[in-house]
């Protein structure tokens, strides 16, 4: 991640966070959420963008899907 500051009676932070990095702080928010780490080996995610034509213009989301396989638990133990 690049952080660049321009100071101009005001400090204005700008950073650029590369889409997959950005992806993955996305889906490690929702894991915390359900009280799943994506660092554990039952554990698998998807996360992309997704957009969608509006009367207004095109609205951009992200979509996460996060697996937990419960047999993958099991099995480790």
């Amino acid at each position: 991640m690049k952080i660049y500051t321009n100071k101009q009676h005001r400090d204005v932070h700008t950073a650029k966070v590369e889409q997959d990095v950005a992806l993955r702080i996305i889906a490690e928010r929702v894991a915390e959420k359900l009280g799943v780490s994506l660092d554990s080996p039952a554990v698998s995610y998807r996360a992309y963008i997704t957009s969608r034509s509006t009367s207004t213009g095109y609205t951009y989301e992200v979509e996460v899907e996060i697996i937990d396989d419960h047999a993958a638990r099991v099995t480790a133990a």
